[in-house]
């Protein structure tokens, strides 16, 4: 049907600009989504969908009763020669900021749109130069929004932090005002969705700057740490951090204490989220991923921006250091290498790190569960690597109670952290002077971590009683206090949080063997003997009742139980009197302990209740059709832990499932306390009057 000629819609604007934003039918999809994510459980798909709904929500608000019109179709050029004609150019004057409207009634114009918006916006700058980027926003009408201009619009508004609104008009086949209508456009095919919960490790390259001492080599050299030095340093970091947001990376760096090494006080690590290792993620056809994934391995191609962001900082730290580019690498090998080897500092973020970084300190529940150092004023920030650090491990999946998953081996793993951590500040109280704080600390990060995730899923258990967030202090400070600190926790653990004797279990058999399975080193040779027979005796005990225990049996076990058994070469009678020690051992946290795990259930707890204004709904309707066409064996998932997302669900429990049309229902499971699984199938209405 033929359509009203553009002049038309242009005048119709004209008209009505003051009050565009009534114009505008579906206001409701850009509510704020900063308070509609679990931000422990970080979705690589939801940063995307929410960047782009707080891109329309800025320009949005912007639109007022008190805009401005610039001019309308008329030649905005210093070259009168050249032609450039914006339909609108408003201006808001209570926070001084542009807005370019362009209008396309069809899809045939769509090739020149975006050109169109940025010569408009390059001519701003030319009156008004270093215009930020918040200061000019653009709104796109278009009657068809094709895949090619789509993808523009999604790369202005991701990656290069343009602030776009589009708007779809329907109606103009007909000439009566009434009836033309303004929607919100949500770009469909333009992204590739990762089904990704979180950045893994192995993402991020990394390096180290290494601040050897000038004169390290001179005869009677002895390493000292210098007034100033991190001062410097920290000023050096700075020049890091304006490199990456300059040129749109996404990372963080890190000041370490160096620990072990004789010529160098002070190491700069550089971590930055490759972008080629998300290729084997994306699932879509694509020329360009077949030619990388067959001429290069994903794993093995180091991102140039590591040392780039740094050259700045090391020719201003020159004067001070001989500064020195070493050892690229994955954070997940960094990590595990500089936690024997240092003491951290400081950490810094930023690009789509840092968002994130400040999505969770802004967070209430953040603060008041796993940081409460946040609410005071004395001098705690997120850069402290006591918080720094854990929100990036969070953001990375590495956290012992990912999702609140208190599982039997999940608690030992506590056990043990709490256990290290106990060894740790013993063997500082015997001896203070030695390096052993650069361990404690990594130790206190990851046990903290923990610990607080406890407590921002388990805030609340049925006799009321529960403990504070424990702030700790320097050990420097007061030694003792974390003793005490730590017992309190110990025993608020054991006698209140875990209340069957199973848990108990577990969780104290990880304090008993500590670090037995990471360092040897820092264990007696008594204690060494104990640990070794209480991991003989717990396994005898385990695997001799065949798995199945007082709390419950999983019959699909029955085929890991077999696995098992032809590991250790163990018989029907399960007779270990000529299996080694060793042997025994060796498959404890990797075989038995996880295989003992998966016959009992997850420890109960009270959670947040979820309703509309935690979960968002209008984006799990826009995945879940995305996610089933990939894999027809999903389900949107609320545990009775309080988790909520869309899960595979296990081949044992596919007999669940129903067809369905995404578009119209979807498959809902709900987990409830004792782990009893109903799964229907639902209308997306039915599905929402869950949450009301």
């Amino acid at each position: 049907m033929k359509r009203v000629k553009e002049d038309k819609i242009q005048e119709w604007l004209e008209n009505n600009y003051k009050n565009i934003i009534d114009l505008i039918r579906n206001s409701d999809i850009i509510n704020d989504t900063n308070n509609k994510s679990d931000i422990f459980g970080f979705s690589l798909d939801f940063l995307v969908y929410q960047k782009m709904m707080e891109s329309y929500k800025y320009v949005y608000n912007n639109l007022s009763e008190i805009l401005d019109l610039v001019i309308a179709n008329k030649n905005i050029s210093m070259n009168k020669q050249e032609r450039l004609y914006p339909d609108l150019l408003l201006f808001n004057p209570e926070t001084a900021t542009f807005i370019i409207v362009e209008i396309k009634r069809s899809d045939k114009a769509e090739r020149e749109a975006i050109t169109e918006l940025l010569a408009y916006e390059h001519e701003l700058q030319n009156l008004f130069p270093f215009m930020s980027k918040i200061e000019v926003c653009f709104i796109l009408i278009s009657a068809d929004y094709k895949p090619l201009l789509e993808h523009s619009l999604s790369s202005l508004t991701l990656w290069q932090n343009r602030k776009i609104l589009p708007l779809r008009i329907e109606g103009i086949e007909s000439e009566n005002e009434d009836e033309w209508k303004l929607f919100i456009h949500e770009p469909n095919e333009s992204w590739s969705l990762l089904s990704n919960g979180y950045i893994k490790p192995n993402q991020i390259d990394t390096i180290h700057l290494v601040l050897y001492d000038k004169n390290a080599y001179t005869e009677g050299y002895k390493k000292k740490i210098k007034e100033n030095d991190l001062q410097i340093i920290k000023r050096g970091i700075e020049l890091i951090i304006s490199e990456g947001e300059k040129n749109n990376a996404n990372g963080f760096v890190l000041i370490l204490q160096a620990t072990t090494f004789d010529i160098t006080s002070w190491d700069i690590i550089i971590g930055v989220l490759s972008p080629y290792s998300f290729l084997e993620l994306v699932e879509y056809e694509s020329k360009i991923k077949d030619f990388f994934l067959e001429n290069y391995s994903a794993d093995g191609y180091h991102n140039k921006n590591t040392i780039d962001l740094a050259l700045n900082a090391q020719k201003y730290l020159k004067t001070y250091f001989d500064p020195i580019f070493e050892g690229m690498s994955k954070w997940d090998i960094t990590r595990r290498e500089i936690e024997q080897s240092s003491n951290p500092i400081l950490i810094d973020f930023f690009g789509e790190i840092n968002t994130l970084v400040n999505s969770s300190i802004l967070n209430k529940g953040f603060r008041d569960y796993y940081y409460p150092e946040l609410n005071t004023r004395n001098g705690f920030d997120w850069k402290n690597p006591l918080i720094g650090l854990n929100i990036l491990d969070n953001l990375t999946g590495k956290n012992t109670f990912f999702h609140g998953e208190f599982s039997f081996f999940t608690l030992y793993q506590f056990g043990k952290e709490l256990g290290i951590l106990w060894q740790y500040l013993h063997i500082i109280q015997i001896n203070p002077d030695n390096d052993f704080y650069g361990k404690y600390k990594w130790a206190e990060i990851s046990f903290l971590k923990s610990y607080r995730e406890i407590l921002i899923r388990y805030s609340e258990i049925k006799d009321n009683n529960k403990i504070d967030s424990i702030v700790f202090k320097s050990i420097k400070e007061d030694i003792n206090e974390n003793f005490k600190n730590i017992e309190e926790i110990f025993t608020w653990t054991k006698d209140i949080f875990l209340k069957k004797k199973i848990y108990k279990k577990a969780f104290i058999l990880g304090t008993q063997i500590k670090n037995y399975f990471y360092n040897k080193n820092f264990l007696t040779g008594e204690e060494i003997t104990i640990i070794e027979d209480l991991i003989v005796s717990e396994t005898k005990k385990m695997i001799n009742k065949q798995f199945e225990q007082e709390e419950f049996v999983q019959n699909f076990l029955i085929d890991k139980v077999e696995e098992y058994k032809k590991i250790l070469a163990l018989d029907d009678s399960y007779d270990y009197s000529k299996i080694s020690k060793d042997k025994i051992i060796n498959i404890f946290e990797t075989h038995t302990l996880p295989l003992y795990s998966d016959t009992i259930f997850e420890v109960y707890h009270k959670t947040k209740d979820i309703d509309k204004e935690t979960v968002d709904i209008s984006y799990i309707k826009k995945v879940y059709p995305k996610e089933y066409e990939k894999n027809k064996q999903i389900a949107i998932c609320l545990s009775s832990n309080g988790n909520f997302g869309i899960i595979n669900i296990l081949d044992e429990e596919k007999f669940l499932l129903q067809p369905v049309n995404p578009k119209k229902e979807l498959m809902f499971m709900q987990v409830l306390d004792g782990g009893i699984k109903i799964i229907n199938k639902l209308t997306w209405e039915e599905f929402e009057k869950k949450f009301d």
